[in-house]
C-alpha cells in the first residue's frame, strides 16, 4: 500500500511538472510574439556580439583593454561594411540609373508600349500577362501604387520618418553591440553562479555543447552564404541580367537562413524580362537561364554544401532543417527564421540529454532489482 501511495505522489508530481512546463513554453512563447518588434534589435545585436567576441578577445589580448578592444572591433566591422558598400553600390546606381532611362523613355511612348510588348513577348507570356493585369487584386494594387507614386507633402513626411525610424533602429543595435561586447566577457565568467547548485552541472555542460555547436553552425553557414552567393553572381553574369553581382551577393546574404534565397525568385525573373524588353530578342534564354541558375546552385547546396558543412556541424539532414525553418518561422516570425537551425539543435540536444538520462536511471533501477533479488 505504502508502495502504491508513492507511485501515485510520484506520478502527480511528474503530472504537475509537466503541466508546468507546457504552461511555461506557451507563455515564453506570448511573450516573445508580444516583444518581437522589441526583440529583433537586441538578437541582431546578440549574435553580431557573439560573432564578432572572439575579434574583441583577440585584440584585447595585445591592449590589455576591453573597452579599446570592443572599439577597434566596432571599427573593424564598420570599416568592412563600409568598404562593401563601397564597392556595390555605386555599381548600383549605375545599374538603377539604366534601368530607369529604359523605363522612362517607355514611359513617354504611352499607348505603343503594350504593342511592343505584344509584339516582342511570345504568346503564352501575353496571355499570362493580359490574365494578371485584369485581375482584381492588380487593379487594387496598381491604384494603391498611383496613390503612393503621386506627390505630395504628406508622402516627403512619411519618407522622412521612414528614414528616421531606420537610423534610430542602426543606432539602437550598434549601442546594443557595444553594450553587449563589453559585458560578454565577464558574464561568460560569471553566469555559471546564477545558476541552481543542484542543476548547475548538466545546464552548464548542455550549453557548452549547444554553444559549441552554434559557433560551428554560424561559421558553416556562413561559408555557405558565401559560397552560394558567389555562385549566383556567377550563373547570373552569364546569363546577362542587370544588377547580376549585387542580386548573387544579395541571394547570398539571404541564404544565412537557409532556403530563403527562394524569395529572389521573383526579381530575378523581373530583371530577366526587363532585360528582354531592353535587348528586344532572348526571351527564353533569360528565363530559363535564370531559373537554370537556381535549381543549379540549390543541387549543389543541397548535394553538396550542406551535407560537407552543415550535415557534419549539426548533424540535421537537410529535410529537418527546412521542416524547423517553416516551423519556427511560423511561431516567432523573423526571429523565428533567424534562429531556427540553433533552437532545433538546442531542441534535439536537451531531447538526447533527457532519454540519455532515462536510460542511465532505467539501468540504475535494472541494477538495484537484480541486487535485491540476490
Amino acid at each position: 500500500m505504502d508502495l502504491l501511495d508513492q507511485n501515485r505522489r510520484y506520478d502527480f508530481d511528474r503530472v504537475f511538472r509537466l503541466i508546468v512546463a507546457v504552461a511555461s513554453i506557451v507563455g515564453g512563447y506570448w511573450l516573445l510574439a508580444y516583444l518581437s518588434e522589441i526583440l529583433v534589435p537586441f538578437g541582431i545585436a546578440f549574435v553580431l556580439a557573439y560573432l564578432l567576441n572572439p575579434i574583441a578577445t583577440k585584440i584585447q589580448k595585445k591592449t590589455g583593454n576591453r573597452i579599446l578592444a570592443v572599439a577597434l572591433t566596432l571599427l573593424i566591422f564598420l570599416g568592412a561594411l563600409v568598404l562593401v558598400l563601397g564597392l556595390l553600390v555605386p555599381r548600383v546606381i549605375s545599374e538603377l540609373s539604366g534601368i530607369s532611362q529604359f523605363l522612362a523613355e517607355y514611359a513617354h511612348k504611352g499607348p505603343e508600349v503594350w504593342q511592343q510588348m505584344r509584339e516582342r513577348l511570345p504568346p503564352q507570356a501575353i496571355t499570362v500577362l493580359q490574365d494578371l493585369l485584369r485581375s482584381e487584386k492588380m487593379q487594387d494594387l496598381a491604384a494603391l501604387a498611383a496613390q503612393k507614386a503621386a506627390p505630395g507633402l504628406w508622402g516627403v513626411v512619411t519618407g522622412a520618418m521612414s528614414t528616421i525610424v531606420a537610423l534610430m533602429t542602426v543606432i539602437i543595435v550598434l549601442m546594443y553591440l557595444a553594450f553587449l561586447l563589453i559585458d560578454f566577457q565577464r558574464v561568460q565568467s560569471s553566469w555559471k553562479e546564477y545558476l541552481p547548485p543542484n542543476h548547475r552541472d548538466a545546464i552548464v555542460e548542455f550549453l557548452e555543447d549547444f554553444n559549441t555547436a552554434l559557433s560551428k553552425y554560424f561559421r558553416g553557414q556562413t561559408i555557405v552564404a558565401l559560397a552560394v552567393g558567389i555562385l549566383f553572381a556567377i550563373g547570373f553574369s552569364i546569363v546577362g541580367i542587370r544588377l547580376a553581382i549585387v542580386l548573387g551577393l544579395f541571394i547570398g546574404l539571404l541564404n544565412m537562413v537557409p532556403y530563403l534565397q527562394n524569395v529572389a525568385l521573383v526579381p530575378a525573373f523581373l530583371l530577366a524580362l526587363l532585360r528582354y524588353l531592353e535587348r528586344g530578342e532572348g526571351f527564353w534564354w533569360y528565363i530559363i537561364g535564370v531559373a537554370l541558375v537556381f535549381i543549379v546552385v540549390q543541387i549543389i547546396q543541397d548535394a553538396i554544401l550542406v551535407p560537407k558543412i552543415m550535415g557534419d556541424v549539426t548533424g540535421l539532414r537537410p529535410a529537418v532543417i527546412m521542416l524547423s525553418i517553416f516551423i519556427w518561422g511560423k511561431l516567432l516570425g523573423f526571429m523565428g527564421l533567424l534562429l531556427a537551425i540553433p533552437l532545433t539543435v538546442l531542441a534535439v540536444t536537451y531531447y538526447e540529454r533527457l532519454i540519455e538520462r532515462q536510460r542511465q536511471q532505467a539501468r540504475r533501477l535494472e541494477s538495484e532489482r537484480a541486487n535485491g533479488s540476490t
